[in-house]
Parts: structure tokens; C-alpha cells; sequence
């Protein structure tokens, strides 16, 4: 019987909540409620009614020894630590401008927290820059898009999508409508993140798919003077939807594209490395993400 399947049980009990247990726990609803399940299993009984949301009688007299066995688990693991000695083990962890969205710093937090032998470090930069270093060895996972990776070539977890939208000043022509094609766009002049970006080649090719070039007035790739621009009239542009979110600006609005063009943002490490504290980050995401 796992240690970790009783905690899992007594967060059960404390919170009444599959939901509440699994966040507590820092894993999935899917996991905390597999984890009670595989419990019952063992043991032969039903242990939580799910539809009153209460311990069954079984539950009660196993939750009489559960606390007895985490009690003596904890003073066990408290004199064990004189014959341990653990290293403080590091990881390196290069992002993509994106840490404050799909909750990424949050799961590190959470991570960090759980696992307070592992030491993270996070660097924040661009695209090309992070898969340099990732290519060259010197980082250990990377958070970054996929969209032309050959995926066959790591391992990786998705974290999220990125539906990219039509930007404009709300004075343009365009402005109105609620839905736009991208060959409607062929003669507009757009301001968009630099040539080295994967939205930049994202938008290209698409673009380059519906027969024509963007007429690229200017690039950047700080998206508070794309803002700017578009604010004043100098162009637009097509944004990642959580991109126009965090500009919060009344000067401009957005339109879906007909054909969504998307980006999928994954944690990558490289097939093979399974030292520890890369493993352990890079499961802690799966749970979470998965």
C-alpha cells in the first residue's frame, strides 16, 4: 500500500471533493480520483460514496488507520533524515515571452513547492535564442512553440493553443466585421513580430498558402509597440488572441479568421534524458497538463 494513496485519501476526506483533493495534491481530478480508486481496489471495499459525498463505513475504519500510519510514516521520515543526504539537484529551464499565460509560472510555483530539493531556473527569452541553447545542451527543457518542430524528435507536452486574430484600429475599414478570409488581407499593411518568430513564419506561409506575400510595413518584437502602432493607424496586424487580451487597449479591436490559423505552445526535453530532476519536472506537467 502506497504512502501516497493515503495522503491522497485523507485530502479526500478533509475537502469532500475529488476536485479540491487533486488541487491540493497538485495533480489532475482524473489522477486523485484513479488514486482513491486503485485504494479501493486493493483493499476490496468501497471506501467514499461518491453521490452523498461522505466515507462509507469502510472509509471510517480505514480512516482511523490511515491517520495512525501517516503519523508514524511522519516520525519515521523525520529520523531518517540524519542518514540522509540529499543534493540540491538544478534544472534549467529556458520560456518563450509567454510565462503568464496557461498558468506556466503557476505549475512552476507549484513544482518548486512540491519538490524542494530541485532548484529551477528559468530563462526568459525569445524563439530562436531558447532553442539555441536547448540544440547546444544548455538548458534541460524549454517551453516554446511547436508549430515547426519535427516533434518525432522529443518528447513534449502540450500546454495550450493559440488561436492568432485580425488587429485593428477600430476606426478601420475592416473594423466592423465579424469574421474576416485571409485573402481579404492581401493589400493591407501589417505590422508584425519579427522575421525570426514562429508567428511571423506562421502568418507567411499561411498567407503564402492563400496565394499571396503580406505586405509587411514593419516588425517587432516587443508587442507594446505593435500596440502602438495599430492604436495610431500605422497598420495591422495578426496577433495570438492572449497577446490582444493583455494589450487591454480601446483603440483597437479584433476578428476572428475564417480559417483559424493556431500555435500550439509544449514543453520539450530531449528523448532519452531522463535524469531526475528533468524527469520529475517533466511528469509534474504531464499530470498537470495532460
Amino acid at each position: 500500500m502506497l504512502i501516497e494513496r493515503l495522503k491522497y485519501f485523507m485530502e479526500l476526506y478533509n475537502s469532500r471533493s475529488f476536485t479540491i483533493a487533486a488541487d491540493r495534491m497538485f495533480v489532475s481530478q482524473s489522477t486523485s480520483s484513479k488514486q482513491i480508486k486503485a485504494l479501493e481496489s486493493e483493499l476490496g471495499v468501497v471506501l467514499y460514496d461518491r453521490e452523498n459525498r461522505e466515507l462509507t463505513g469502510a472509509g471510517k475504519e480505514f480512516l482511523k488507520f490511515c491517520n495512525n500510519v501517516l503519523k508514524e510514516y511522519e516520525i519515521l521520515d523525520d529520523r531518517l533524515n540524519q542518514y540522509r543526504y540529499i543534493p540540491r539537484q538544478k534544472i534549467s529551464v529556458g520560456v518563450i515571452p509567454i510565462l503568464g499565460e496557461f498558468e506556466i509560472s503557476k505549475t512552476i510555483s507549484k513544482f518548486q513547492i512540491t519538490h524542494e530539493n530541485v532548484s529551477v531556473k528559468i530563462y526568459e527569452h525569445d524563439q530562436e535564442y531558447i532553442e539555441d541553447l536547448f540544440i547546444k545542451d544548455k538548458l534541460d527543457l524549454v517551453i516554446i512553440r511547436s508549430d515547426f518542430m519535427d516533434l518525432s524528435k522529443f518528447e513534449t507536452v502540450l500546454i495550450g493553443t493559440d488561436e492568432l486574430v485580425f488587429v485593428c484600429n477600430k476606426e478601420h475599414r475592416l473594423s466592423k466585421r465579424k469574421v474576416l478570409e485571409l485573402r481579404e488581407l492581401e493589400d493591407e499593411g501589417m505590422v508584425l513580430y519579427d522575421s525570426t518568430s514562429v508567428i511571423n513564419k506562421l502568418i507567411v506561409q499561411e498567407c503564402q498558402n492563400y496565394g499571396f506575400t503580406p505586405n509587411v510595413m514593419h516588425t517587432s518584437s516587443r508587442l507594446e509597440v505593435i500596440d502602438a502602432m495599430i492604436s495610431d493607424g500605422f497598420g495591422v496586424s495578426i496577433l495570438p488572441k492572449n497577446d490582444v487580451q493583455n494589450m487591454n487597449d480601446t483603440d483597437i479591436v479584433s476578428i476572428k479568421l475564417s480559417q483559424p490559423i493556431i500555435s500550439e505552445v509544449r514543453l520539450v526535453k530531449k528523448i532519452g534524458d531522463n535524469s531526475a530532476p528533468i524527469e520529475k519536472m517533466f511528469s509534474f506537467f504531464k499530470e498537470r497538463y495532460m
